[in-house]
């Protein structure tokens, strides 16, 4: 349905970070609260699509030379979503929902690690070495989902995150 509506969020943002010569670290934690506005709809106002209301992000990395190695972590609460009413998932051959963003997809978690290196390889040119492993955990993070019915039930597909991700890069500048 296409209607005309509003966008509020209504937040907090706190940031930590500090450095020295090998070090640096961060620390950051969000509190948000993303609403739709739709006077035309059942439901005027319901969480937007993208209401995260908790985040937290750490990272650290520390160098010494030419070699650097870094760790993060993210964790979020989960991501509205509209799940069908349970017990009477589908009338009519279509599926019955509950209200709008009702709902929310399990929290998010994803802790990565990288190191680098950095070298000369001839006068003038100069080459950059990296490894990586994203999402080390190996977690299954779910991103969204939508329904469809198969044989007079409702379906869930999710759409998940990658896996545990290595990860090398290689450059060289000239």
């Amino acid at each position: 349905e296409k209607a005309i509506g509003s966008y509020k969020v209504k937040g907090i943002e706190f940031l930590v970070n500090k450095r020295n010569n090998k070090f640096s670290t961060w620390l950051s934690y969000t509190l948000a609260d993303n609403k739709y506005t739709f006077n035309d709809f059942q439901e005027i106002n319901f969480p937007n699509n993208i209401d995260i209301t908790h985040a937290i992000t750490f990272g650290s990395s520390f160098s010494t030379g030419n070699f650097k190695v870094a760790a993060g972590f993210n964790w979020y609460s989960g991501k509205p979503t509209t799940k069908p009413v349970s017990g009477e998932e589908i009338i009519e051959n279509e599926i019955n929902y509950e209200a709008a963003n009702s709902s929310n997809l399990d929290e998010y978690l994803r802790v990565d690690f990288s190191a680098t290196y950095k070298f000369k390889i001839y006068k003038n040119i100069r080459a950059h070495v990296g490894a990586s492993i994203w999402n080390s955990l190996n977690k299954k993070n779910t991103l969204s989902s939508y329904y469809r019915v198969e044989n007079d039930l409702p379906i869930e597909i999710q759409q998940t995150s990658l896996g545990l991700t290595p990860n090398l890069t290689f450059r060289v500048k000239f």
